[in-house]
C-alpha cells in the first residue's frame, strides 16, 4: 500500500524515492511532455531533502472497488485495454516491468473500459514476467462473465501455459475480439476514438458511391438540357425523362426543382397574367368610417385613439396590474370588494429529508449494518437497506438498462440518478464501517458533505448518507 494524501480536493498516491534509487530521466521527461493515455498524471515533489512522485488518482474508479461482473464482450474489451499498454509503452521509451500491478492503484473507467496505471520511473519495484502473469491469473479467477462463465477458465489456462507471456495473452484476446466482431458484437470504443471510426466509414461509403452518383447526375443534366417541345394541350414534356407522374405533375415536379416558373408552359403563364389583371380591376373594399371617427376627433380623440391602438397591438402581452384594477366592476351603494387571499406561486417539488424522526426507531439487522429511508416522495426507494459486511465489502448501485444486476445491492432501474456502481461499504477488523464514492456522476454525501471519489470515510450510527443533491435520496444509519 502506498501513502495517500489529499490536496485541493484531489487524491494523490505517493511513491517516495530512496537515496540509492536511480531515475530514468528520459522516461521522466516523456511523462512530463507527452503523457501516455494509459498512465496517471504524475508530479515530482522535492522538499526537506526528499523527493517523491505524486500520482493523481483520477480518470475512473479503483479496480479494487469495482465489481468484476461483465458480459463477455465487455470483459474482452477491458482486458484488451489492460494488456495493450504492455505492448504500447515501448513507443514512449518505457519498460512495462515498471507498472504498479495493484488493483488499488489501477483506475478503471466503466464508460469505455479504459485503464490507467501508475508507472514508477525509479529502478526498484520492477516486476518480472512471472509476476505479471500471476497478476492476470488472479484477475481472471475473480472475474464473473455472465453470458459465458467458461471463458474465465479459458483465460486462466491461457496464462498458465508454458512459455506464456503478456504478448501471447494480448494476441489471444485480440483474436477473440475479432471473432466476436464477425458475429456482430461491437466493442466499446475509447472516448477519444468514438467519433473517428464512424466518420471514416461514412467517408469510405461516399467515395464508393460518388462515381455512380456522378454518372447518373450527368445523364439527368443532359436530358434536362434537351429542347422542350410544346404540345397541343398546352403542357410541356421533356423527351426521355419519365418522372412516374402525369404530364401536369411532371411540370409541377420541375417547378419545384427549378423554381416557381422553371417547369411552367406558356399557357400557364398566360392564365396567370389574366388573373393578375382581373385582380387589379376589382376595387378594394373601403373600411367603415366609424373606425376613423373613433381614432380621430380632436386632441383628446387622437390621444384616445393612439392609446387604443397600442392596446390592440399589445393584445397578447400581459396586462399591467393597474389596468386590471380599473376594469374591475364597482359594487352599488358604495360596497367594497371583499378581500381575497393572495395567489401563491407554485412550489417546486422538493425531495426533502424528514429530520424529526428519532434515531432509535429502526431495528438493527443481524448483519450489523442497516440504513433507514428518510426521504419523502420516493415510492421506488426501499424503506431499509441491509448489507452483510461480515462477508466482505458491498457495492450499492442500480440495475442497468437491460435489467442486469451490476452491484451487490441494486436500486430500481427507474432511479436513474443513482449510478450502476454508485458507492461501496466496507468494514475493518475493529468493526468500523466506511463508505466510498465510486466516482459517481451525482455524488455521495455524508452528513451533507460531498465525498471525494475513491476515498474511505468512516460511518457511524445516526449519520445520513445522501445520493444526489438534486433528488436528495437520504438514508440514516441505524
Amino acid at each position: 500500500m502506498l501513502n495517500e494524501i489529499q490536496v485541493a480536493n484531489k487524491m494523490y498516491a505517493v511513491v517516495p524515492l530512496a537515496a540509492n534509487d536511480t531515475v530514468d530521466e528520459i522516461v521522466l521527461n516523456v511523462m512530463r511532455v507527452d503523457l501516455p493515455p494509459f498512465l496517471m498524471p504524475m508530479k515530482v515533489m522535492s522538499m526537506n531533502n526528499t523527493t517523491e512522485f505524486r500520482y493523481e488518482m483520477s480518470g475512473g474508479t479503483r479496480m479494487e472497488y469495482t465489481p468484476l461482473n461483465f458480459r463477455k464482450a465487455e470483459a474482452v474489451q477491458l482486458l484488451v485495454n489492460m494488456v495493450s499498454p504492455f505492448a504500447d509503452c515501448v513507443d514512449w521509451f518505457m519498460d512495462y516491468h515498471h507498472f504498479l500491478l495493484d488493483k488499488n492503484y489501477i483506475m478503471l473507467n466503466t464508460d469505455d473500459y479504459s485503464v490507467k496505471y501508475i508507472y514508477n520511473p525509479a529502478g526498484r519495484g520492477k516486476n518480472d514476467d512471472r509476476d505479471i502473469m500471476d497478476f492476470f491469473m488472479d484477475l481472471f479467477l475473480s472475474m464473473e462473465i455472465s453470458d459465458e462463465p467458461a471463458y474465465a477458465n479459458f483465460l486462466v489456462k491461457t496464462v498458465h501455459k508454458k512459455g506464456a507471456t503478456v504478448f501471447t495473452l494480448l494476441d489471444e484476446l485480440k483474436a477473440t475480439q475479432a471473432a466476436m466482431a464477425k458475429e456482430g458484437f461491437k466493442a466499446v470504443q475509447p472516448a477519444a476514438d468514438r467519433t473517428s471510426e464512424p466518420f471514416a466509414d461514412v467517408v469510405k461509403k461516399v467515395k464508393e458511391v460518388a462515381p455512380v452518383v456522378e454518372e447518373k447526375v450527368e445523364k439527368v443534366v443532359e436530358k434536362v438540357k434537351a429542347p422542350v417541345k410544346e404540345e397541343k394541350g398546352g403542357g410541356s414534356s421533356l423527351p426521355g425523362i419519365d418522372l412516374g407522374f402525369g404530364d401536369d405533375e411532371d411540370i409541377g415536379e420541375l417547378g419545384r426543382l427549378f423554381g416557381d416558373d422553371g417547369g411552367k408552359s406558356k399557357k400557364d403563364k398566360k392564365v396567370k397574367k389574366e388573373k393578375e389583371k382581373k385582380a387589379k380591376k376589382e376595387k378594394p373594399v373601403k373600411e367603415p368610417k366609424q373606425k376613423k371617427e373613433k381614432e380621430g376627433g380632436g386632441l383628446f380623440g387622437g390621444l384616445l385613439g393612439v392609446k387604443k391602438k397600442k392596446q390592440e397591438e399589445n393584445i397578447f402581452d400581459e396586462a399591467p396590474v393597474k389596468e386590471v384594477k380599473k376594469a374591475e366592476s364597482k359594487l352599488p351603494f358604495g360596497r367594497k370588494e371583499p378581500k381575497r387571499a393572495p395567489v401563491q406561486a407554485p412550489v417546486e417539488e422538493d425531495y426533502g429529508v424528514l429530520t424529526d424522526l428519532p434515531d432509535d426507531d429502526c431495528e438493527v439487522a443481524p448483519a450489523g449494518f442497516t440504513m433507514r429511508l428518510e426521504s419523502k416522495d420516493m415510492p421506488k426507494a426501499p424503506e431499509t437497506v441491509t448489507l452483510d459486511l461480515s462477508t466482505g465489502p458491498k457495492t450499492v448501485g442500480r440495475y442497468d438498462k437491460t435489467g442486469q444486476k451490476v452491484s451487490d445491492y441494486s436500486f430500481d432501474i427507474s432511479l436513474t440518478f443513482i449510478g450502476r456502481t454508485h458507492m461501496r461499504f466496507e468494514q475493518d477488523k475493529n468493526g468500523q464501517v466506511y463508505v466510498i464514492d465510486l466516482n459517481s456522476k451525482n455524488h455521495t454525501y455524508l452528513n451533507g458533505e460531498e465525498l471525494m471519489p475513491n476515498y474511505r470515510y468512516p460511518v457511524d450510527k445516526g449519520d445520513t448518507i445522501m445520493i444526489s443533491r438534486k433528488y436528495r435520496l437520504t438514508y440514516r444509519v441505524c
